[in-house]
């Protein structure tokens, strides 16, 4: 099953305010999103209500049961007024009351972002990098990619995707031919990584498509990059498919572990 991530919760009607319009006579709606969890912050409602919707304008709220041409069931889903994501880079909050209430903005009438329930293993969220490794078929660590110790994170929200990893070790340049500052570009390559785009979970397959808007470098815009994911006990194991790295004479996997932030 494919899930559109959200911010913690669901929004199902985003592009439709609550009490936009007078409520019309009880009759047949348009569509009707039933049994869902209504969040109104500007009048105050949390609770299970139906909403009926005509010509995409909201036209009722009820406690009762209503008609309609089409119908959503939203059990276990929260409705609420469409939210505006204020944009930061890595799509991180500086409030964290509003982080709390941010939601995938634009969403249309019957599109529905599963809210991950309580216990449920999830990618979704903000990830710090505790180790990165290229391992060999045996188990065994060739190499480690961004030297013994690196930084970096990976986030997930609102259907977006980012990744930055640096090595965490001080580099040295010599005196050599090469002046400081090539030096520093070649290392910068060698040492850092990061892109970020819109991006689609599979949960059954443990996989993350992701399409690069943005890179350190720029042949990696445009590109689509598949990653693959597990959970060990409550740790995210990150990375490309198994054996698709290259090391020395040898396939490689590249293996990402992260912890969980708040």
């Amino acid at each position: 099953m494919k899930t559109i991530i959200g911010f913690g919760f669901a929004a199902i009607c985003g592009v439709c305010a609550l009490y936009a319009a007078p409520f019309q006579a009880a009759g047949v709606y348009d569509l009707v999103i039933a049994n869902g969890r209504v969040i109104d912050p500007e009048s105050g409602l949390d609770g299970v209500r139906h909403i009926g919707i005509v010509s995409g304008v909201v036209r009722a709220v009820a406690s009762e049961r209503l008609e309609g041409r089409a119908a959503i069931d939203a059990s276990g889903l929260v409705v609420a007024p469409g939210f505006i994501d204020l944009h930061q880079d890595a799509q991180r909050a500086v409030n964290p009351a509003v982080d709390a209430l941010r939601a995938v903005d634009g969403v249309a009438p019957g599109r529905a972002v599963r809210a991950p329930t309580r216990g449920e293993e999830t990618i979704q969220g903000r990830w710090k990098l505790i180790a990165a490794e290229d391992l060999r078929a045996d188990g065994s660590v060739a190499r480690y990619p961004w030297g013994s110790r690196p930084v970096g994170s990976i986030v997930v929200e609102g259907g977006s995707c980012y990744l930055q990893i640096m090595s965490g070790d001080v580099p040295s340049f010599g005196s050599g031919a090469q002046p400081a500052g090539e030096q520093m570009k070649a290392a910068l390559l060698s040492s850092y990584i990061a892109y970020s785009g819109p991006c689609t979970i599979d949960d059954a397959a443990g996989s993350v498509t992701l399409r690069v808007e943005a890179a350190w470098r720029p042949d990696y815009v445009g590109t689509e990059q598949k990653r693959f994911f597990r959970f060990d006990n409550g740790k995210l194991i990150f990375g490309p498919a198994p054996n698709s790295v290259r090391g020395t004479g040898e396939a490689l996997t590249r293996r990402l572990t992260l912890e969980r932030q708040p």
